[in-house]
């Protein structure tokens, strides 16, 4: 989709929150022009950086137990702390499923 901005032959940019915004140029440009505009735009770079964060951050909020079972994805990202966290019988339960 083409920037919302007239004349702007650039693709425009999708925000989660705010859906189609303009382009990074026609910001870049606007902010320039007057602050009161930069900052409707900081915001949704914000954003963006925290779900950046957060996605390469995933791994550490997995949890070792789930319902009380032991959770095969935790034994595949920290294989040494497994040895540690899960009994042989665990093994055996993550070998079933």
């Amino acid at each position: 989709m083409k920037c919302p901005r007239s004349g702007c032959p650039n693709e425009a940019k999708e925000s989660p929150a705010y859906g189609i915004i303009p382009c990074q140029a026609c910001q870049d440009r606007e902010a320039g022009e007057s602050s009161f505009t930069r900052y409707e735009f900081d915001h949704v770079a914000k954003q963006h950086r925290i779900q950046e964060e957060r996605d390469h951050h995933l791994a550490d909020l997995v949890p070792p137990f789930i319902r009380n079972k032991a959770n095969p994805d935790y034994a595949k990202l920290y294989p040494e702390s497994a040895k540690e966290t899960f009994s042989d019988e665990d093994f055996k339960e993550m070998a079933k499923s």
